[in-house]
């Protein structure tokens, strides 16, 4: 693993380049936060739309684990003055409580958040002030990896000529569709005309 400037040199890039492919879906790597502080705290939100804490339920470590980036929040990265700062959950002066997040717009995501999936009324906020540092970005593997999948080769399919309609096909047809004798060609058709 080597943190995301390190990948950029070795990669000839700027951190910020290397930022912007991996928001693409393209993408095999995806660049991990790892923190050495910070906690998250579970609330649930009541039948009265209250929110309080989660019953049973601990505050979760973001410190040293291996923490996925929102690709929302990976693209505001790439324009960020560091440290970006998150603050933890306060009340305004008319007593309500704001940052918080739902599990599909939280920033950060340490392991072990699966189990959130689909709780509607389960919300997120940060117990403590979390700063991240520009080193704390990481890239998960080699530099010898690629960055793009590689996709599977195309099969070249052979195009066939499109056939020409000409006057005579489409007199066929209409005699066809119409139930009429078909004439045999375009000479046979001219000659018939002639004629009457």
């Amino acid at each position: 693993m080597l943190r995301i400037v390190d990948y950029a040199k070795r990669s000839g890039m700027e951190w910020y380049e290397v930022m912007r492919l991996c928001i693409d879906e393209d993408t095999a790597l995806q660049p991990i936060a790892i923190l050495t502080h910070g906690e998250l705290r579970v609330f649930e939100l009541d039948d009265d739309e209250m929110i309080g804490d989660l019953p049973e339920q601990d505050t979760i470590p973001l410190a040293y684990e291996e923490c996925e980036m929102n690709p929302a929040f990976l693209a505001r990265l790439i324009h960020a003055k560091f440290p970006v700062v998150f603050h933890p959950v306060t009340k305004n002066t008319e007593g309500y409580a704001a940052d918080f997040y739902q599990l599909g717009d939280m920033p950060l995501r340490p392991p072990g958040l699966e189990k959130f999936e689909g709780m509607d009324r389960v919300w997120f906020g940060f117990d403590k002030e979390v700063r991240i540092k520009l080193d704390e970005i990481w890239m998960p593997e080699s530099p010898n990896d690629t960055l793009l999948k590689k996709r599977p080769p195309e099969i070249a399919k052979e195009k066939k000529p499109r056939k020409q309609i000409t006057p005579h096909s489409i007199f066929i047809a209409d005699q066809i569709q119409h139930g009429k004798i078909m004439l045999n060609s375009w000479q046979y058709f001219k000659k018939l005309a002639a004629e009457s």
